[in-house]
Parts: C-alpha cells; structure tokens; sequence
C-alpha cells in the first residue's frame, strides 16, 4: 500500500511518461500478487498473471479491471502509448482500490470484548 501511496504522490500518473508510471505500477502489483496469492508474478508476463489471477478465483470484476490495467501498461511499455492522465488515475485507483481490501483495519475496542454465552 505504501508504494502505491509513493506513486500517488509522486504525480508520476499525471505526467507525459506512461511507460515510467505503467512500469512502476506493475511492478508494485506484481510484487503484491506475489506476497498475497503466493504465484511468481515478477516474473510473468501479463496474460499469464491473469491467468493465474483467474485460477485464483479473483472475482470477475476486479479481473476485468486488471485485465484494462494491464492492456494499457503493455501498450504504454511496449508500444508507446500515452494514456490520458485521467486514464492513468483510473489505473491507479483501481490498484489501491484492490490493494485496500487487504490492508488490516484497526479493531474496535467495542467489538473485540466477549460475550458470555447463554
């Protein structure tokens, strides 16, 4: 979470460079799918890591999503593309967005004292 926090702010997506941000960005999600569906993402390529992100049961429509993410960082990486910088926010958003769902939240006090069973 925190590199993607980095990438945010370092205004990287908002700038004419999409082969620098789709890189940086797929190298954070690689290294994430990686540590959280325990498959060797930093070394495959997109169609396989959705491949395995679909083995992986990822709901579809998080895998359509990816899916988008990962179409339009090959075209940036490899066949120059540039990305509108409103495009390049969806990606991000759609990362952290994702990314969120795994971060611990803080347990409430409240919720966390036992009940006596009846």
């Amino acid at each position: 979470m925190r590199d993607l926090e980095n990438l945010r702010r370092s205004g990287l997506w908002q700038q004419r460079d999409a082969k620098l941000f789709y890189s940086r960005l797929t190298e954070i999600l690689r290294n994430f799918f990686k540590a959280h569906y325990g498959f060797d993402a930093p070394e495959m390529v997109s169609d396989e890591i959705l491949s395995a992100l679909r083995l992986k049961g990822m709901e579809s429509d998080w895998w359509e999503r990816f899916r988008g993410l990962f179409e339009w960082a090959d075209m940036a990486k490899f066949a120059k593309a540039q990305p509108l910088p409103s495009e390049n926010q969806a990606a991000l958003e759609t990362a952290l967005s994702f990314v969120l769902q795994f971060v611990p939240k803080p347990s409430d006090p409240e919720s966390t004292t036992h009940s006596e069973k009846p």
